[in-house]
């Protein structure tokens, strides 16, 4: 094992994946639109572990570093090349990693939102948004937090949700960013949005087809989609996937099925394919 001032150690054995450079010598593109990293932190019992898989092809994940901070309920965000993470489920903390090398998370700086769990994100190229959430008793928050992804520092104010709530879902495009679902305490189909260039509250969009909190989400540069969650039917577990078209407004419109119905689960996505990671089911 090796270690440095910006990771806390790099297993010898496990060697940089091949979709981290370019074995032929030639330019692999990058920037905003043409990422292929899908990631994913923490998880329940607190968990350090941060995990990543090449989206275009299939596979198992591989680990990638470990968080300072255990966490679960938290929310990340990322631009072309550093990924995020941030909450206050187990300490205020903001940590982040480079997409390029491989390694232990480094700070970022202190989450400053009230809320301490159940945060959506979303964000654009330049900066990460964390929307809503709660706190034990519990207490459900409306106000949404910022940061510019490449400057290091607090979380800002940004504005408040049009419904306090936590356990929502967040996605994006360059432009808008969306809040779909959460708990109230009960379920809610409230999807709200905004525009992430801007620091305004945010404004009603439409209605999930399903009231439906704990559900994952992700988005191409022109739909939203929502999959899974929990209910207050019984079973709880919804496998219903919605979607929106993000540059209008509207209700969802009936996507399709996840092949299990799963809530908690997150999503990431590159142009063509969206994907779900995780959660739990029952």
């Amino acid at each position: 094992a090796g270690s440095s001032n910006n990771h806390g150690g790099l297993v010898f054995d496990n060697p940089r994946a091949p979709e981290l450079y370019s074995p032929t010598g030639k330019v692999v593109p990058r920037g905003g639109g043409v990422g292929d990293i899908g990631m994913y932190h923490g998880g329940g019992g607190a968990n350090t572990n941060i995990d990543f898989i090449q989206m275009s092809s299939l596979g198992n994940s591989i680990q990638f570093g470990d968080l300072i901070t255990g966490t679960q309920f938290t929310g990340s965000c990322a631009d072309a090349t550093r990924y995020v993470a941030g909450g206050k489920e187990g300490a205020n903390f903001l940590e982040y990693v480079t997409f390029s090398t491989k390694g232990n998370a480094a700070n970022f700086g202190d989450f400053s939102q009230n809320a301490e769990r159940g945060n959506g994100s979303s964000n654009n190229n330049t900066r990460g948004i964390f929307q809503g959430g709660y706190n034990p008793g519990p207490s459900f928050i409306n106000e949404c937090a910022y940061i510019t992804i490449q400057t290091l520092g607090d979380t800002t104010d940004f504005g408040d949700l049009t419904v306090a709530r936590g356990s929502c879902t967040g996605t994006s495009n360059s432009t808008r960013g969306l809040a779909m679902g959460g708990s109230t305490p009960t379920a809610t189909t409230t999807v709200d949005y905004c525009t992430i260039a801007s620091t305004s509250n945010y404004i009603d969009f439409g209605d999930l087809t399903t009231a439906c909190k704990q559900l994952g989400s992700t988005s191409s540069p022109t739909r939203a989609i929502k999959f899974g969650g929990r209910t207050e039917s019984s079973p709880n577990n919804t496998n219903e996937i919605d979607y929106f078209t993000i540059a209008s407004t509207g209700n969802a419109t009936d996507f399709g099925d996840m092949a299990e119905a799963t809530r908690g689960a997150s999503g990431v996505n590159n142009q063509t394919r969206g994907i779900a990671m995780g959660g739990q089911n029952p």
